[in-house]
Parts: C-alpha cells; structure tokens; sequence
C-alpha cells in the first residue's frame, strides 16, 4: 500500500524537518506544496528527496495567503498522484496511530482492509506550561508535553482517505473534513498532535495563555 501525505507550507523551517521525519518513519510518503516560503523551508525539505519527499512544487502566493487555493490544489494533487490513500497535513500536526507498536501505514492498512475508505482524527492540541515555557529548539516534541483535546464538532478531522476515481473536497470545509460519494468513515478515530501555539508563539502573535499542572492561568 502507498500513503502519501499533501503538505503545503510557507515559512516553515523549524516545523519541515521533524515533520518529514515523522511520516517517513512512519511509511507515509510525502509531496510537498510550497507557497512561495522566504526563509530555509525548501532547503531544508531537500535533503529528504528521494528518501521518503517525492517531490516539491512551487504554488505562488502573489503576496496573500490563499487557504482556499491551497486545498483546491490538494484536491487536484490528490486526484493524480499515484497512491493507494491520501493524507491533508500541515507541518506543526503530526498525525499518530493509536497503538505505539504499529506506524501510521501499517494502521490504516487495517483500516482499509476492514471497508473503511476515511479516518478521523482527535486534535490535541499543545501548549506551554509555566513549568516549561521554552520551547523554541528541534526537541520541541519532546519537552512539549502538555496539551488538551479540542473537538468543537463530531469527525472535526476527517483527513485521511482512499484515493477515489473522482476527485474528492477539501476546500469546502477550509481543509478539515474530506467530501465524497460513499464516504465511509472509520469509527475510532486515530490522534492528531497540534503545535499550533508553539507556531503562534515564534510570530509573536499569540494569546497569552499558559497552563499550570493544577490549573490554568491567563497571563
């Protein structure tokens, strides 16, 4: 079975690599979209041609960001690529299976060979604690270990499927649940770890809010 995961970036030097480590680790094949990054996100991405990156494109910007343009490209890519199942990732989520003796491949391998053509995901969501504030290093993913689930809606994260002979939806959603006829939807949903605060934090536009290990604080 072939998996690969549509990433699209901008900007994304200090998530690229770990975020590539991780699903090549975990059999899933990646091709990457990048709109018009000005930092060290494509050179960093190189090195992992050929070993796990299929291939890179560049998708202009024209100086705005589009989301809707982006996952319009990713219901096209996802419609040509050569793959058995698609995943729609950003680089600070890391989508991880349930069981920690198997990778992401071998379990929606399960998946699929149950009748089941889409996989949900449970968004936790990570955040800096006062305990450990800092986590602007590559080890974030070890030292950030403090999160809380969010799931504003039932199947918030439908982001993973069977390649369909017809071109699927993303962008009808603005990227979290796919769309198409027949969907059939796993019924436990897998894991989705969030950095999104650690991002926010690097822009410097984030809501001061850090939580201690017996509560929470607004700083």
């Amino acid at each position: 079975m072939r998996i690969i995961a549509i990433l699209a970036v901008y900007n994304e030097e200090r998530f690229i690599i770990p975020c590539l480590n991780h699903y090549i680790r975990n059999g899933i094949e990646v091709y990457l979209i990048d709109n018009e990054s000005t930092d060290k996100t494509v050179e960093n991405a190189e090195q992992f041609l050929d070993k796990g990156l299929i291939g890179i494109e560049t998708l202009k910007r024209e100086n705005v960001f589009s989301l809707r343009k982006q996952l319009k490209r990713k219901e096209e890519l996802s419609h040509i690529l050569d793959a058995d199942w698609l995943l729609h990732i950003d680089a600070d989520e890391y989508f991880v299976p349930l069981e920690k003796n198997k990778s992401l491949k071998e379990t929606i391998k399960e998946i699929d060979n149950k009748g089941f053509n889409t996989v949900n995901f449970t968004e936790c969501t990570f955040v800096p604690t006062i305990e450990n504030s800092d986590h602007d290093y590559k080890d974030f993913l070890k030292t950030m270990n403090y999160y809380y689930p969010f799931c504003p809606y039932p199947s918030h994260h439908i982001r993973a499927w069977r390649k369909q002979k017809t071109p699927v939806e993303l962008a009808w959603s603005g990227g979290h649940r796919v769309r198409f006829p027949g969907v059939n939807r796993y019924p436990k949903p897998l894991i989705m770890k969030h950095y999104i605060f650690l991002r926010n934090m690097k822009n410097e536009v984030m809501i001061r809010l850090k939580l201690k290990t017996d509560g929470m604080e607004i700083v």
